[in-house]
């Protein structure tokens, strides 16, 4: 779990703290004076298969155009995607079918369309802007990674604003990173996920299931269509 400021001067020196194990090496570096959060991820995604999880359609969107801004700028190829709701199904299936080619070093900016359920190959680790709303949702989204005996990577990547000098509490707190902890905590040590919400009906599946029976039974079923 790593956390940023979007601009201005970062955490500090560390020099004085004890040294921490290297999760990786960076295999590639941003162009200089980068979003420091984004750059983190631009820098250990290179020559892997990852997926880049925001919490929502808008960040995917300027996330995945930033990191494809790094790519432009150093004049190398494009290695990132998108997949999200909003798209058209072509290019979400066309993102799906590149991420399950095996030689393909690609990584994905998506939202909760791809938690779990799509095929997307064997992944080696997916990212986390801010914190996920749900527990379920972290562990869903974890879950697509460390298959093949790996284990699973998630990395956390906390970006916020820095508070102005004068600043008081509680602005002063950094509450993207303290949710990101708490969340993860809540599983760790008392194993909590959120309770399944039974008590509601699912209208969604149900008109999902109303369309596909519609479509399958041919265009007369379909006035209008």
């Amino acid at each position: 779990m790593e956390h940023f400021y979007k601009s201005g001067d970062q955490a500090g020196d560390h020099s004085a703290l004890p040294a921490q194990a290297v999760l990786d090496q960076a295999s590639d570096q941003a162009p200089e004076l980068a979003d420091p959060g984004l750059a983190y991820i631009f820098d250990h995604t290179r020559g892997k298969k990852c997926l880049v999880f925001t919490n929502s359609r808008e960040e995917c969107e300027a996330v995945c155009q930033v990191l494809r801004q790094y790519c432009e700028y150093k004049n190398e190829p494009d290695r990132f995607m998108i997949h999200h709701g909003n798209l058209s199904a072509a290019l979400r299936q066309g993102a799906e079918a590149i991420m399950k080619d095996e030689d393909a070093n690609i990584t994905t900016c998506a939202t909760a369309t791809l938690e779990l359920g799509i095929d997307v190959g064997q992944l080696e680790r997916a990212f986390q802007i801010e914190a996920p709303f749900t527990v379920s949702g972290f562990l869903q989204r974890m879950g697509r990674t460390g298959r093949r005996g790996n284990p699973a990577e998630m990395w956390f990547v906390m970006r916020e604003e820095q508070a102005e000098s004068r600043a008081m509490l509680p602005v002063l707190l950094p509450w993207s990173l303290l949710q990101g902890i708490a969340l993860v905590e809540l599983y760790l040590q008392e194993r909590w996920v959120e309770p399944p919400r039974d008590h509601q009906l699912p209208y969604s599946l149900l008109y999902h299931q109303t369309m596909s029976t519609l479509m399958a039974g041919g265009q007369n079923l379909l006035p209008g269509f």
